[in-house]
């Protein structure tokens, strides 16, 4: 009796971690969670200034060091 009551417990915990009928499962939804926290993340860091930080050095990488330097505008 004990046995089959294991047996029976293990088929149910089964059962309910690979049984996911609908559109949506548990899965699904933890992944989106997971995403729209690390945008949300991402979003609060680059609000810090750190993106015009980014842009400036970029912009000025870009112009100052490659386009002038190829075609001779420093001296």
């Amino acid at each position: 009796m004990k046995n089959k009551n294991k047996e029976l417990e293990q088929v149910k915990k089964r059962s309910f971690w690979s049984d996911e009928t609908g559109d949506i499962g548990v899965k699904q939804i933890a992944i989106t969670v997971a995403v729209i926290v690390i945008i949300a993340a991402v979003v609060t860091y680059l609000q810090g200034g750190k993106l015009n930080e980014w842009i400036d050095s970029i912009w000025s990488y870009l112009f100052n060091d490659l386009i002038q330097g190829n075609i001779g505008g420093g001296s």
